[in-house]
């Protein structure tokens, strides 16, 4: 019989998932997936592979987030003294829409209290990490975020800018994804307005992380002006299906990263795997991860840098140069990260050839 990996934790619009997920299966193990998983006594995996432990209490269950912090802790608890061991990716230091909230700190600290692998991003995640909460004797291993090259390729540059009315001549910028408050919107604006790039455009392209009429009042006239008026600006605030993320990067030149404070970045891997000068803060996790390839850096929160930045980044030359960050994120392998984990926890491989036998 198949060891069995949890990943509780569902595939809907969040390709990280489904690429974990493949890598785990692909290693031979048997897969169960979702947050409900997680909560059914049937259950008896080898391994439970947490990544954002607030999914499991915030967006699932019913009653005060207290209650719903605690059956998930007991959950954890039954499932390790069922023999499962835990392994906690740590994606961020605390939930984005909760950062202060003390069931979440709570609930941070008893996933690190049971886990017996702490995996991370980057080094930086490490010392950040023990900045905001107690980690004892636990093996942590550094592993990179793995690449999105399994998105489809081939996007057409000419027909996105056409149906975009982005000149064909021109300098585009893409701020790619959720758009949620701490991913610095504003001073994105500030900054492109500041940069002195000849024929620049904007593309802001996702779906908004709150419904544009739950945002503040300024911020929803701040869009409201950014449709009417700006006409170096190209919105398209709605949800982009995978098939067309080739087209957005193929119409780009540079994709732009405006979070005032960040641990890792999906977006940054995204620009990165298809061949894209990333411009983004030197801050957490993301500075190092942009160091490995041709990009632009600038103080996180500087709007002043970014826009120097962002000049930097208009650069034919090294728009051109910044082809290399597809082959860069390549060897960011999934299967080699699931690999990694089951050797630092010691959890025997599958029999890869009794697997392909029973498929079959």
């Amino acid at each position: 019989m198949r060891p069995t990996v949890l990943l509780p934790h569902g595939i809907a619009r969040n390709r990280y998932v489904d690429e974990l997920a493949q890598a785990w299966r692909g290693l031979g193990f048997a897969l169960v997936q979702g947050p409900q998983a997680l909560f059914e006594a049937q259950h008896r995996p080898a391994l439970v592979h947490l990544q954002w432990p607030e999914e499991l209490y915030r967006w699932h269950g019913s009653g005060p987030p207290q209650r719903r912090a605690r059956d998930f802790i007991d959950r954890l608890d039954a499932l390790k003294a069922g023999g499962a061991r835990l392994a906690w990716t740590v994606h961020n230091l605390a939930p984005h829409d909760h950062p202060d909230d003390p069931v979440d700190h709570a609930a941070y600290q008893a996933v690190i209290d049971r886990a017996d692998l702490l995996i991370h991003h980057g080094e930086p995640s490490r010392a950040l990490l023990r900045q905001r909460h107690t980690v004892g004797e636990i093996r942590e291993i550094v592993l990179p975020h793995g690449h999105f090259g399994g998105y489809p390729q081939g996007g057409d540059r000419a027909a996105t800018r056409a149906r975009l009315r982005l000149p064909a001549d021109a300098t585009v910028f893409l701020h790619f994804g959720l758009i949620r408050g701490y991913k610095g919107l504003d001073l994105l604006l500030d900054a492109y307005r500041a940069a002195r790039v000849p024929r620049k455009r904007l593309v802001i392209a996702g779906t908004w992380a709150i419904a544009p009429q739950g945002q503040p009042l300024g911020e929803r006239l701040r869009m409201a002006w950014i449709r009417r008026w700006a006409r170096t600006i190209r919105c398209e605030f709605r949800h982009v299906a995978d098939d067309e993320i080739r087209d957005f990067m193929a119409a780009a030149d540079a994709v732009v990263l405006a979070h005032r404070q960040v641990l890792n970045s999906g977006v940054a891997v995204l620009g990165m795997s298809f061949g894209k000068l990333v411009v983004g803060p030197d801050t957490g996790c993301v500075g190092p991860l942009l160091a490995e390839g041709v990009n632009e850096r600038y103080p996180a929160g500087d709007t002043a840098g970014l826009a120097r930045a962002m000049e930097r980044a208009a650069d034919p030359a090294r728009i051109a140069a910044a082809r290399v960050n597809a082959t860069i994120a390549r060897g960011w392998d999934w299967e080699r990260n699931a690999a990694a984990i089951v050797a630092a926890l010691g959890i025997p491989a599958p029999d890869r050839q009794s697997v392909l036998v029973e498929v079959s």
